[in-house]
């Protein structure tokens, strides 16, 4: 690189270093909806405040519609069993959801739920789609497990 360039860079006023240039931003500006409360009457003000700012800012929710889980599909696979459940969450729209059971489990326990419902994934599995040593002990709830029909609204 040409020498003259390179003294000219060393002299420059400006920061060429947009991360260091964000974080003093951030810095420097205090959000609406800082938090500060000292006392619980502080914070439920606090929140009421936010929700409803979260809400304005999220625009119009879907229509509330009562849950309706349907199991597609159970198979084994090694040390569990694999649910394959959807749920109706709005109007014409379904979510996919998987229930793994350990071996041995017969009453209710604690339990994690993550539905994505986009993506890899959010179709149910069938036996071409389960590992090897599910489709062996395979017990099938739907006839289309990869297709279900949605309830009619």
């Amino acid at each position: 690189m040409n020498r003259r360039i390179l003294d000219a860079n060393a002299s420059l006023s400006l920061d060429y270093q947009p991360m260091k240039w964000l974080l003093a931003e951030a810095r420097r500006i205090t959000p609406s909806l800082a938090f500060s409360a000292t006392d619980a009457a502080q914070a439920r003000a606090w929140r009421k405040k936010a929700v409803a700012a979260l809400a304005k800012s999220l625009g119009r929710m879907p229509q509330l519609v009562p849950l309706t889980p349907r199991l597609l599909a159970r198979e084994k696979a090694g040390g569990y069993t694999i649910e394959a459940w959807e749920t109706v969450t709005a109007p014409g729209l379904a979510c996919p959801f998987f229930v793994l059971i350990p071996k041995g489990v017969t009453r209710n326990s604690p339990a994690i739920l993550c539905a994505h419902g986009h993506g890899v994934g959010s179709t149910p599995f069938s036996a071409a789609t389960a590992p090897a040593s599910a489709s062996r002990n395979s017990t099938t709830k739907s006839s289309s497990p990869s297709r279900p029909s949605r309830p009619a609204s």
